[in-house]
């Protein structure tokens, strides 16, 4: 069976391709229960082909456990059937498969940091990245997590460090053809050509627009931070950063603007060279802050989003 996991930012829309690529014949895809980069952190980092003792094998059954129970997920583990993180993955997502599945996966968010070393273990997984334009992702990811200290620069900074680890990783000859990226906007509107180019990266493997979507098994029909969608395939979420905070897009656009180019998301807003500037200035002080270069006070969420203002 092929192995498939699917990945990108918060609020990019893995979870609306993980819901869909389970809904089709022989294919099985659990979203948010298998967190491997948090459980192989928690392990100490250790290698995915790295010997576990005993005990490590057992935290680490305990510790997925004590995550999925929160999904009311329940699988038999048994710290006698893996010796390391590579065959405990395996084993984990064997556990989920229906007799005739063709393909079995997960969808987990911000994984990029683990890919590399995952993938090199794993020659028969295949991997998914979701891109989405980082003016829709950063206004839905304020909205969705406003309880949470995340701010704006951190999701800017997260969006940027991500697509680049994917990028170095598509320029390895032996990963490359392990990887796709899919433009959340693509899938969207122009559903037909991204479903033929995932067929494609999975082997042939039909895949049709079903007439709904399961969640957990539960009807699924979005996880939008706006509000209810209508239908999982709703075009509203594309563009919806025109209608939101502005100065939230000009920053995003000041200091993405060269790398949003060249994915096909255009610059809009007139930006003064000095605002562009003065975006890109803070934006710097904040990452020399976050790693102990820049002894002032780190900003605060109230004070970035102010000194975001035009």
């Amino acid at each position: 069976m092929l192995k498939l996991l699917i990945t990108g930012e918060r609020r990019s829309g893995t979870t609306l391709l993980a819901n869909f690529l389970n809904s089709q014949n022989h294919i099985t895809i659990y979203r948010d229960f298998l967190h491997i980069e948090r459980l192989q952190k928690n392990m100490g980092c250790v290698g995915f082909l790295q010997p576990l003792p005993l005990p490590t094998r057992q935290k680490l059954i305990q510790s997925f456990y004590e995550w999925t129970s929160m999904l009311e997920i329940r699988l038999e583990l048994d710290a006698y059937q893996f010796s390391n993180l590579s065959e405990f993955y395996t084993t984990t997502l064997r556990k989920i498969a229906k007799p005739d599945d063709k393909i079995i996966g997960h969808k987990t968010t911000m994984a990029e940091r683990i890919l590399g070393d995952l993938l090199n273990a794993l020659p028969d997984l295949k991997v998914i990245y979701i891109l989405r334009d980082p003016r829709d992702l950063v206004n839905s990811a304020l909205h969705r997590f406003a309880d949470e200290e995340a701010t704006l620069f951190d999701y800017i900074e997260a969006w940027q460090n991500s697509l680049d680890t994917i990028l170095r990783l598509t320029c390895q000859p032996q990963i490359e053809p392990q990887l796709l990226i899919i433009r959340y906007e693509d899938f969207i509107l122009n559903t037909g050509c991204s479903l033929t180019e995932i067929s494609r990266f999975l082997g042939g493997h039909d895949i049709i627009i079903p007439d709904s979507m399961q969640d957990f098994g539960k009807r699924w029909t979005g996880n939008s931070s706006f509000g209810e969608l209508n239908g999982p395939f709703d075009p509203s979420p594309v563009g919806r950063w025109k209608t939101q905070d502005m100065d939230v897009a000009n920053t995003v656009e000041a200091i993405l603007g060269n790398v949003m180019q060249k994915f096909g998301y255009l610059p809009e807003l007139d930006l003064k060279g000095s605002d562009r500037l003065r975006f890109q200035v803070n934006y710097e002080q904040f990452r020399l802050q976050k790693m102990g270069l820049d002894a002032s006070p780190l900003q605060s969420k109230s004070d970035i989003m102010q000194s975001s203002t035009i």
